[in-house]
């Protein structure tokens, strides 16, 4: 399993008591041409406004990829969905000034990055402000509110993008429905999950008639979150590569792989916590100690 979170200083948000909240300390740099040293480090507390879940189940080794944001993050644009009686309706985009990745809903300028790396080759040709521009806030919009686009079908399971939007709108009714009184995680959504059929290794595309071949992503397979995929959200159509798995997937090797290495962007930089010394005993890398594990010893 691996988790990734998005945090904002809970100073920074009119009413703290929708998040969930933690201690932290922020460091801040002391930056040279050559190194960025810490200087100092500050107290503070954090809210959550983001986090992935990516975790192993039967039948696929390459991960269930689960997302979820705060319901303040940003406005959705105009999506359809089934009401009870399966009749197709259309959810108007919202509006207000009070997100938190957006303080001018109106904004038709949105998703545009205020700077990047100079650099950065993979992503050239994603839109951004000019050079000059400094580090400052941009108006963000969940542009396929529930990884699905607005055209064409969805997956595998579902003919229209309003019966796939309504299937990921009903757990999170279902769930805030089991969440007893003020339970701080109402104000969570699940945005959506997507897989490949059968669990066969990702090709990096998604799943669109013409592009149904094994190895493509099925499930919500336009997914994106806004505090982490931001920029990345690729509009409100069908984007070939509009998949998670186009930036989790081995796109070096002439046919795609499940090897670990290229599914996570972590696994490489991981220390195991224990490694086997040839005397037996186990070596605790993070305490650096040694302790003899009888394969009879009880835990504690």
């Amino acid at each position: 399993m691996e988790l990734k979170t998005s945090w904002v200083e809970a100073s920074t948000l009119k009413d703290v008591s929708s998040y969930i909240v933690i201690d932290a300390i922020i460091p801040t740099y002391t930056k040279t041409k050559t190194a960025w040293i810490i200087s100092k480090q500050t107290k503070t507390k954090l809210a959550l406004i983001g986090m992935h879940i990516v975790g192993s189940t039967a039948g696929h080794p390459e991960m269930i990829w689960s997302t979820f944001e705060h319901k303040k993050v940003a406005p959705n644009l105009e999506y359809t969905y089934l009401d009870k009686d399966s009749i197709v309706k259309t959810r108007a985009a919202d509006t207000g000034n009070d997100w938190i990745l957006n303080s001018n809903s109106a904004d038709t300028t949105y998703n545009h990055s205020h700077m990047k790396y100079k650099g950065d080759s993979i992503y050239a040709d994603f839109p951004g402000a000019p050079a000059n521009n400094t580090v400052s806030p941009s108006n963000t919009k969940r542009t396929k509110p529930w990884g699905f686009a607005n055209g064409g079908v969805p997956n595998r399971q579902t003919a229209t993008v309003a019966e796939a939007n309504s299937q990921v709108i009903s757990i999170n009714n279902s769930i805030d429905g089991m969440l007893v009184g003020n339970d701080v995680r109402k104000n969570y959504m699940f945005v959506g999950s997507t897989w490949t059929r059968n669990g066969f290794a990702p090709d990096g595309t998604s799943y669109a008639v013409g592009n149904t071949q094994d190895g493509t992503a099925v499930g919500g397979s336009q997914l994106a979150n806004a505090t982490m995929e931001t920029y990345i959200q690729n509009g409100v159509s069908y984007n070939l590569d509009g998949s998670c798995f186009n930036c989790h997937h081995d796109y070096k090797s002439p046919k795609p792989t499940l090897l670990p290495d290229y599914l996570s962007h972590i696994f490489n930089d991981l220390i195991p916590l224990y490694t086997t010394a040839p005397d037996g005993k186990f070596f605790n890398r993070n305490i650096e100690s040694v302790r003899t594990e009888p394969t009879t010893a009880k835990r504690s």
